[in-house]
């Protein structure tokens, strides 16, 4: 939400002409004079509504479902993915030609989240390990009498 209150607060700034001016030199006039409210239809409104609160809603509800039921650092891992999967499915349902760049950054995306997933495993298994040890140590404290 911020992020968007952001782009529409640079936008409404290249209105004033010194500013529209220094994008124009920086080469981001595509960034001035934009329209924000024009080529509404009264069937476009509800695909923007559906998008904005009916997917990004339901993501976020997801994401703090993940949250609650697994972990964190799980959780986010879905917004890792996101960026990898979206050219694929563009490729998939659209058509549209995967760049190579953009096949490499998908490859350092899913070798992140693999990494991170196989050291997920590895710290579970060390602290089973370590809570295996300290339960053995525990009963056999205990069978030899505890504290007399």
């Amino acid at each position: 939400l911020l992020g968007s209150l952001e782009m529409v607060l640079i936008l409404a700034c290249t209105r004033i002409p010194i500013v529209k001016e220094l994008f124009v030199q920086c080469g981001l006039a595509f960034f001035t004079d934009v329209d924000l409210l024009r080529g509404y239809t009264e069937q476009t409104v509800w695909l923007m509504l559906y998008a904005s609160i009916g997917v990004s809603g339901c993501g976020f509800a997801c994401y703090f479902l993940a949250q609650e039921y697994g972990s964190p650092l799980l959780a986010s891992l879905a917004f890792f993915i996101k960026p990898a999967l979206a050219p694929v499915f563009c490729r998939f349902f659209l058509g549209e030609a995967i760049e190579g760049n953009v096949l490499i950054g998908i490859a350092f995306i899913v070798l992140g989240s693999l990494l991170f997933i196989i050291d997920q495993k590895r710290v579970v298994a060390t602290a089973q390990s370590v809570q295996n040890r300290r339960s053995r140590t525990f009963n056999s404290f205990q069978e030899r009498g505890g504290f007399r």
